[in-house]
């Protein structure tokens, strides 16, 4: 009885260890994959700047992903960079706002420069006077924000969780292929198993053992199939969340036997989306870059891989024809 007793508990924890097993790789898949978008947002998007200006706009990036409404202005020392974040979006130099008649100004500033840097007086620069006059700019991250990025990571990272936690289940699955039918803790039983495990090349055993009743062989053939199926659906839903993003992805794999018009078939959505982003802070550099004759645009920078292709395209090219690309230089893209 005891035996008996002992063999249930084994199989309770057992059942109850793989049940978290699972679970804590679903739930680290989700931590995982969430951070590393998140550490990836910031830098999908580059600035053109002709370096006449001292903007750190990766802190910018930083501060406008997280929901900040980045102030870049003049200072003290004539430079042009961040110095702080917009307390209201009660201003007319707001899109979404469509009745206020206001400008934003030092009041409605949160500094994060010394005050030694700060002028006495701010005014955001505006279309009402053809951004003649004002030295101060804000930039958002969308024109108007009812989705946040976090919402949309959140609610494709679910998605993906679970495709993981099928696929590592099934991979679990797949370990077992064959069941020893007998008594709990049968000795005998045990020992096959563990020379079978082993590598043992033969196994005595008496006569009352059947093979063909007590060993049975699992088929398994569907689970290479399943795992083609849930590998081909993360794929797409990593290419639905990428497009959400304005991140270029392919509308469905060229391993389908697809035309590139067919693959691309979803770039107006994805340029869509990423003109979200794009417009916001081009509309607030485009009144800077008025004021001060500067030439800095926002542009997506989701293609990095295609850059490095070209320069390599390029590169045999050139071989071909008896030449070489100095330096690799990017500009001749």
């Amino acid at each position: 009885m005891m035996d008996l007793n002992y063999s249930q508990s084994i199989k309770k924890e057992l059942g109850k260890s793989l049940k978290e097993k699972v679970v804590n790789h679903r739930d680290r898949f989700t931590g995982i994959f969430k951070a590393r978008y998140l550490e990836m947002l910031p830098s999908l998007i580059k600035y053109k700047n002709d370096h006449t200006v001292s903007v750190d706009f990766m802190k910018a990036e930083i501060a406008l992903r997280h929901g900040y409404d980045i102030v870049i202005g003049e200072t003290t020392s004539r430079n042009i960079q961040v110095i702080g974040y917009a307390t209201s979006k009660q201003t007319s130099g707001n899109p979404e706002d469509l009745f206020s008649t206001n400008l934003l100004r030092h009041g409605e500033i949160n500094f994060i420069i010394p005050k030694h840097l700060q002028l006495d007086y701010y005014k955001e620069i505006s279309h009402e006077d053809e951004c003649k006059t004002g030295n101060f700019i804000v930039l958002r991250n969308k024109t108007i924000n009812l989705v946040s990025d976090i919402n949309i990571l959140n609610h494709y990272v679910d998605e993906l969780a679970e495709i993981v936690l099928s696929r590592f289940s099934i991979s679990m699955q797949v370990k077992i292929t064959t069941l020893f039918l007998g008594e709990p803790n049968d000795e005998t039983l045990l020992q096959i198993i563990s020379d079978i495990y082993n590598g043992n090349p033969y196994i005595p055993a008496t006569k009352l053992f059947d093979p063909d009743e007590q060993i049975y062989h699992m088929n398994n053939e569907h689970v290479a199939q399943n795992f083609q199926e849930l590998k081909r659906e993360y794929q797409n839903k990593i290419s639905e969340l990428n497009n959400m993003l304005g991140i270029n992805s392919l509308a469905v794999e060229k391993s389908s036997g697809v035309s590139d018009s067919e693959a691309k078939s979803n770039r107006a959505f994805t340029t869509s989306n990423a003109n979200i982003y794009l417009d916001s802070r081009n509309n607030g550099l485009f009144k800077l870059n008025k004021r001060y004759d500067l030439k800095i645009e926002a542009m997506y920078n989701d293609e990095v891989v295609s850059e490095f292709q070209e320069i390599e395209n390029k590169k045999e090219e050139n071989k071909s024809e008896g030449g070489d690309i100095v330096n690799g230089n990017n500009d001749t893209l």
